[in-house]
Parts: C-alpha cells; sequence; structure tokens
C-alpha cells in the first residue's frame, strides 16, 4: 500500500534551486517515509472483529496507515510547495497579461501597417519596372520599328489609293 511515486529524474532539471521564487517538491521526497515495522500496543487490546474490521476495510487501513507514517506532514510539504508554485504562476500569468500581450498586440499591429505597406511598395515597383521597361533602349527601337513600320504601311496604302 505505498504511494505511487515517479521515478527520480536522471538528470537535475533546475541549475539553481536558490534562484527559484518558488520551492521544488524534492525528489527524494519519499526517502523521509518510515513505516513502523512494530504494532503500537493498544493493538493487543482491540477484539479480533475490529481487527477484522481494520483488515478488511481499505478506508479505515489506508487512514491509520496516513496517519501512523507521517503522511500528513508529508502531503502538507507537498501542498505548501505546490501552493507556493501555484502563485508563482499566476503571477505569471499576471505578468503575461499586464505587460506582454499589450506589446505583443502593438507588435502585431505594426507588422500588419509593415505588411500593408510592403505590399505597396512591391506593388509600386513592380508598376516602376513596368514603366523602365516601356523606356528601355529595345523597347524605345521596337516602338519606333512599329511606328516607322505603320507609317510605310499607310504610305503604300494612301499611294494604292490614289
Amino acid at each position: 500500500m505505498l504511494p505511487n511515486v515517479p521515478p527520480k529524474p536522471l538528470k537535475e532539471q533546475v541549475l539553481d534551486h536558490d534562484k527559484l521564487e518558488y520551492p521544488l517538491v524534492p525528489a527524494n521526497v519519499t526517502q523521509k517515509l518510515k513505516f513502523p515495522s512494530e504494532l503500537p500496543q493498544y493493538f493487543n487490546e482491540l477484539s479480533t472483529a475490529k481487527l477484522q474490521e481494520l483488515a478488511r476495510s481499505p478506508e479505515l487501513l489506508q487512514s491509520y496507515l496516513y496517519k501512523t507514517s507521517n503522511f500528513d506532514q508529508l502531503g502538507t510539504e507537498i501542498v505548501d510547495s505546490l501552493e507556493k508554485q501555484i502563485e508563482y504562476a499566476t503571477k505569471l500569468l499576471k505578468n503575461v497579461n499586464e505587460d506582454i500581450v499589450p506589446q505583443t498586440d502593438q507588435i502585431n499591429k505594426q507588422l500588419e501597417e509593415f505588411h500593408r505597406k510592403l505590399k505597396r511598395f512591391d506593388q509600386l515597383q513592380v508598376h516602376m519596372y513596368d514603366l523602365l521597361n516601356k523606356y528601355s533602349r529595345e523597347s524605345i527601337i521596337r516602338a519606333v520599328e512599329r511606328s516607322v513600320n505603320e507609317k510605310d504601311r499607310d504610305t503604300r496604302a494612301s499611294r494604292v489609293l490614289s
């Protein structure tokens, strides 16, 4: 009827326990447990029916073992440590909600604005390259050739008609 306790971690999880704002439940918490191997004297005075009731009732036996085996003190230590950890986690959550969430929202808004401006910049850059391409040497030569060819066709067409 021993408690199920997870095995001790193979390597240390936290480098410096003194720098933590809350106590950890020590890994050797189960080493404090001492089970008395001798029954107290008053068991000799109990009737057989009472002893059988104790042996057959898991709740009574568990309660007796908890009281006699220092489980109450151990449970209190663990509960105290866990309450301090909850306080610390609550303080961290408050810090996140008050400081980090507004900063994150502000950064997200700035990122959205940056994204919008970057998209506009990309559109203007494409437009600029279209204009530059339109006025490049090769484009101008093609445009002049096209214009000359059109005028040449117009001239030929007007000569044929006249």
